[in-house]
C-alpha cells in the first residue's frame, strides 16, 4: 500500500503538491506570507481512508473569497474535523423506504383515537365527557367505515337533512340546536385530525374541482318562553310525589339547573350564612357560584339534615337524594315530573322551565338584571336577558298601567288654564310651530307636514 505522505496532486495551474503538506490549515497561493495575505483558507484531512477538502468561507458560512485570521481557521477546521470523524465513527441510519401504499384510515378508527385521547380524559367534567361521546355516537353511526379524506360536505348536508326528518329514535328530533353542535364537534374533530397529519382537509373547507357545497350553520332556534300559566303550580303541586314537590319547590326558589340540584351535598350548604354553593364541577359552565336560600328551602334542608337512621347526615350526602343520601339521577326526576304533568293535564312544560319560572319572578319583583344573571351563573347579562320570559298576565299588568298614566295624563290637561298644557298642544300653538308653506298658519290636526 502507498504511503499516503507520498501522495500528490496537480492543481490547476499545473503546479503538484503534497498531499501531507496540507492536512490541516494552508492556503492555496504561493505567497511568502500567507498569514497576512488576501487568500483564503483551505480545510484538508484524511478521515477512514477518504480525503476530504474545503473551503474555510464555506464551513463558516461567510462569502466565497472572505479572509480570516489563522486563529479562527484553526477554531473552523477543528469544529470541522470533529463533525467528520463523528460521522464516520456513527453513522446514520439509511431512512426507511416508505410503504409502496399507505392504508387510509376510516373515520370511525381515527373516531376512536380521539375519544380516547382528546375526549376520555380525566381532567375533563363526566358530564362533559357523555355530552361529547353522545355527539360522536352519531357520526359514528353514518360514517364509521368511510375513509376519513373521502368525507364531502354534501355527506354531512345529508346527515344533518336525514335527522331533521327522523322522528323514530331518541335524541333525533331534528332541533337546529343539536345539529349546531354536532357540526361544532365534527368540525373539530377534523381539525385535531388534520393536526396528527391523518388527513389533510376538512369537509367544512371548499375543495378544488368540487361545486362550492360549504356547510351553513343552522340557525339558532327561538328560545323558550313556556312559564306556569294561572292553577298550574297548585295542580302540579297537588298531583306530585312528595320528594318531587320538594323538588320543585327548591327550583323554583333557587332557580338552579335539576342537575346542579341533583348534585348538592350537605357540605355544600351554609345555613349560617343562608348560601348554597354550586361546585365547578357539578355547574354547566365549569364555574361555580354561591345561591341564597329562601325560607322554603331553609325548611325543606332542615327536615333532611337527619337520616333514617335518626343520625345526622354526612357531608357528602346528597340533599335532594334519596332516603340514604344516595344521588337521584336528573333523568329519573324527569320521568316522574313528565307522567305528573300527564296526570294532570299540563302539556309542554318541562322541568327546565321551571328555572325561567323562578328567575323571573326574580326579575319582576325588582331584582336587577345583573344580579338575577349572576344568580342563575350566566356568563353575560345579554344572556339573562334572552332567557327570562314575561306572563300573560304581566304583560295586561303593563298595558293597564300604560292606560292608567294615559288617563291621568289627559286629566291633569283638562283641568284649567293654570296646568301646563299637553306638549303637543304647546307645540302647536307656539311660535316656532311648523306652519304651511302656502298659507302660513300651522298645519290642522289630520293635515300632513310637507318636509323639504
Amino acid at each position: 500500500m502507498a504511503d499516503p505522505e507520498a501522495r500528490t496532486r496537480r492543481l490547476k495551474d499545473g503546479r503538484e503538491i503534497r498531499l501531507a503538506r496540507h492536512d490541516g490549515v494552508a492556503k492555496r497561493c504561493s505567497c511568502k506570507h500567507q498569514t497576512r495575505c488576501k487568500h483564503g483558507w483551505f480545510f484538508s484531512v484524511m478521515v477512514g481512508g477518504v480525503h476530504h477538502r474545503i473551503a474555510a468561507s464555506k464551513v463558516a458560512k461567510l462569502p466565497r473569497g472572505a479572509t480570516m485570521g489563522r486563529t479562527e481557521a484553526d477554531r473552523y477546521f477543528t469544529a470541522w474535523k470533529a463533525d467528520l470523524v463523528d460521522a464516520h465513527h456513527n453513522p446514520r441510519p439509511e431512512p426507511e423506504p416508505l410503504p409502496a401504499t399507505v392504508p387510509v384510515r376510516t373515520v370511525g378508527d381515527v373516531l376512536g383515537e380521539y375519544e380516547r385521547v382528546f375526549v376520555n380524559v380525566p381532567s375533563r367534567r363526566p358530564d362533559a365527557t357523555t355530552d361529547m361521546l353522545w355527539l360522536t355516537k352519531w357520526w359514528r353511526t353514518r360514517l364509521a367505515d368511510r375513509p376519513l379524506p373521502d368525507v364531502t360536505a354534501a355527506d354531512v348536508r345529508a346527515f344533518i337533512d336525514e335527522r331533521h326528518t327522523r322522528k323514530d329514535v331518541k335524541g333525533a328530533k331534528g332541533g337546529r340546536v343539536t345539529s349546531n353542535r354536532l357540526l361544532g364537534r365534527l368540525r373539530h374533530f377534523y381539525n385535531w385530525s388534520i393536526e396528527r397529519g391523518y388527513v389533510a382537509t376538512s369537509p367544512f373547507q371548499v375543495q378544488p374541482g368540487q361545486p362550492k357545497l360549504r356547510i351553513v350553520k343552522q340557525g339558532i332556534e327561538a328560545g323558550r318562553t313556556r312559564r306556569l300559566r294561572p292553577g298550574e303550580e297548585a295542580k302540579l303541586m297537588e298531583a306530585a310525589p312528595g320528594d318531587l314537590k320538594v323538588i320543585m319547590v327548591a327550583l323554583l326558589d333557587t332557580a338552579m339547573r335539576i342537575g346542579e340540584l341533583t348534585a348538592l351535598t350537605f357540605g355544600d350548604v351554609d345555613l349560617t350564612r343562608g348560601t348554597l354553593t354550586v361546585r365547578p364541577e357539578t355547574a354547566k359552565t365549569a364555574t361555580g357560584r354561591e345561591v341564597p336560600m329562601t325560607a322554603r328551602v331553609r325548611a325543606i334542608i332542615e327536615a333532611r339534615l337527619t337520616g333514617p337512621n335518626g343520625k345526622p347526615q354526612p357531608p357528602s350526602a346528597f340533599v335532594f337524594g334519596n332516603v340514604v343520601g344516595e344521588r337521584v339521577h336528573p333523568d329519573a326526576v324527569r320521568r316522574v315530573w313528565e307522567s305528573t304533568c300527564a296526570r294532570v293535564g299540563v302539556v309542554d312544560l318541562h322541568l327546565h322551565d321551571l328555572r325561567r319560572e323562578g328567575a323571573s319572578r326574580l326579575h319582576e319583583v325588582g331584582v336587577a338584571l345583573h344580579t338575577v344573571s349572576k344568580w342563575l351563573g350566566h356568563s353575560t347579562v345579554v344572556q339573562t336577558n334572552v332567557y327570562l320570559a314575561s306572563t300573560a298576565d304581566r304583560l295586561h299588568d303593563a298595558v293597564k298601567m300604560l292606560e292608567a298614566a294615559r288617563a291621568a295624563a289627559s286629566t291633569k290637561g283638562t283641568k284649567g288654564t293654570t296646568d301646563t298644557p299637553p306638549a303637543c298642544t304647546q307645540l302647536a300653538h307656539s311660535p316656532d310651530a311648523p306652519t304651511d308653506d302656502t298659507t302660513g298658519h300651522a298645519p290642522a290636526s289630520g293635515e300632513q307636514l310637507r318636509i323639504h
